[in-house]
This record gives structure tokens, C-alpha cells and sequence, in this order.
């Protein structure tokens, strides 16, 4: 009897001791694949992270790459010299038939060059050795906002707008030899087209923001603006303005305006003709 009671107690303990054996395996195995299971699930978050990482930088390099165009051509460009003599113009009134005269008689010299391609939210330029890319200000804005002016046939340059947190810039850049030179500016506005005069060896640009007006005289050399003089003026606004010959030019001015936050009007408008000194 004893002998019996002893074996069964064995037998229970080995019983035991194997159940607890096997649960152990279990509860490893089972801790095995949370850890798996956990490994698993925190590659997956890194991965998901990296690659919407990726593409983050992916958009930041497009808009860097669209950005830099612009920085980058006035990294390398020129400016002309500053002709510390002024520019003296000495003017007179003419009707406004004459001026539309002068006006549809002068040629700009400017085409839209067949090379500029446009999208949505681009137009890209193509010189004889590289192709620029540039934002234009629809879709998705991306500073600096660019303006394509057309092509200028004697200097065989595009021109080209540019404007964002700061001064609106105008600058040319040659087709032939990638070289840029930028148009003098004193002011933060969206200037119309430069006018170069009849014999190509001048270009005019200007400026009013309705407190005081910049005449920009450039001087060419061998398709090269090498330097400038500047008039200005307080008394009236330029709305419009073209070469007559090489040495006479045909103004719009506003005299009388009304300049608030709010509105700018001209009350008044007279047309002049002014002679360079």
C-alpha cells in the first residue's frame, strides 16, 4: 500500500513538473513572437516614415531646383556701371496725336521666341548650350515668381521678370553665350517691355511708383550693356514712353494723381517730348 501511494505521488509530481515544462515552452514561444511581432511592426513605422520623409524631400528638392533657377543666373550675372553724369532731358508738350504717332511707328524689337515652352506652372527657356526652368506664379507658388518678356533680337537676349519678398528684378540673358545682365531698378515694380533705340545702342527702362520716377539710360557695346545713367523726376508718373530717333524720345505722363493705400488714379494726363542731352 505504501509502495502504491509513493508511485502515484511520483507519477503526479512528474506529471507536474512536465506540464509546467511544456507551459514554459509556450510562454517563451509566445514571447518570442510579441517580440517578432513588435520588431516587425517598428521596421514597418520606419519604413513608412522614410519614405514619407523621401518624398518630402523630393517636393523641398523640386521647389529648391525651381528656386535656384532665378538665385543662381544673378549669382553669375552682371551689372552695368553707374555713368556718375546725369541724365539730361530737356522736355516739351505735344498733342497726344503725335505721341501715338511716335508710339506706332516705334518697333520694340521683341518677338515671342519660339523656344519658350509653357505649362501650368512653368515656361522654360533654351539657350544654344542650356535649358532654364522657371516658376510663373500659377498652381502651386513657389517665390521667386518669374515674367517672360519675350526675346530682344539686337542683343540676342531673353528678358526675363523676376519678384518675390523683394525688388522686382529685370535682367537679360544672352542665347548665345548664357551671360546675364540686369536692368537697373530703383523700385519694386512690374516694368512694361524695355525700349532699345533705333540704332541698338541704348535702352531705356523706367520706373514710378507715384512718389518719384527713374528714367534708366543703358549703354550698348557689342551686344553689351556696359553702363547706365539715370533721370529723375517728382513732378509727374510715366505711363508710357518710346524712342522717336536716337536722340529724341515720346513720354505719357500722369501730372495730377490721386495716391492712397487704396487707389492710385491720374486725374491728369499730358504727353511730352524729350530731347537727350
Amino acid at each position: 500500500m505504501r509502495k502504491t501511494l509513493l508511485l502515484l505521488t511520483m507519477f503526479v509530481f512528474l506529471i507536474n513538473c512536465r506540464s509546467e515544462t511544456e507551459n514554459g515552452k509556450k510562454t517563451n514561444i509566445l514571447e518570442n513572437n510579441d517580440k517578432i511581432n513588435i520588431e516587425k511592426n517598428e521596421e514597418k513605422i520606419k519604413t513608412e516614415i522614410q519614405t514619407e520623409q523621401n518624398t518630402s524631400d523630393s517636393q523641398i528638392k523640386n521647389e529648391i531646383e525651381i528656386d535656384s533657377v532665378v538665385r543662381n543666373i544673378f549669382m553669375v550675372s552682371n551689372s552695368p556701371k553707374l555713368n556718375n553724369e546725369k541724365l539730361n532731358l530737356n522736355f516739351q508738350n505735344i498733342s497726344e496725336i503725335q505721341f501715338l504717332n511716335y508710339k506706332n511707328s516705334y518697333d520694340f524689337k521683341i518677338i515671342k521666341e519660339k523656344l519658350v515652352q509653357h505649362d501650368s506652372v512653368k515656361f522654360v527657356i533654351e539657350s544654344n548650350n542650356k535649358v532654364y526652368e522657371f516658376n510663373n506664379g500659377f498652381g502651386n507658388v513657389v517665390y521667386p515668381i518669374s515674367d517672360f518678356y519675350g526675346f530682344l533680337v539686337p542683343l540676342d537676349s531673353y528678358v526675363i521678370g523676376s519678384g518675390g519678398s523683394g525688388i522686382y528684378n529685370m535682367f537679360l540673358l544672352n542665347k548665345t553665350t548664357d551671360s546675364v545682365i540686369n536692368l537697373i531698378k530703383h523700385t519694386d515694380g512690374n516694368d512694361n517691355l524695355p525700349r532699345i533705340s533705333p540704332d541698338n545702342k541704348k535702352l531705356i527702362s523706367f520706373e514710378s511708383d507715384w512718389v518719384e520716377t527713374y528714367i534708366n539710360m543703358h549703354y550698348i557695346e557689342n551686344q553689351t550693356i556696359i553702363s547706365y545713367r539715370v533721370h529723375t523726376n517728382t513732378k509727374w508718373n510715366i505711363d508710357d514712353i518710346v524712342w522717336i530717333d536716337n536722340k529724341n524720345l515720346a513720354l505719357k505722363v500722369c501730372v495730377n494723381f490721386k495716391y492712397s493705400k487704396k487707389e492710385q488714379n491720374c486725374l491728369r494726363t499730358e504727353y511730352l517730348k524729350a530731347e537727350i542731352e
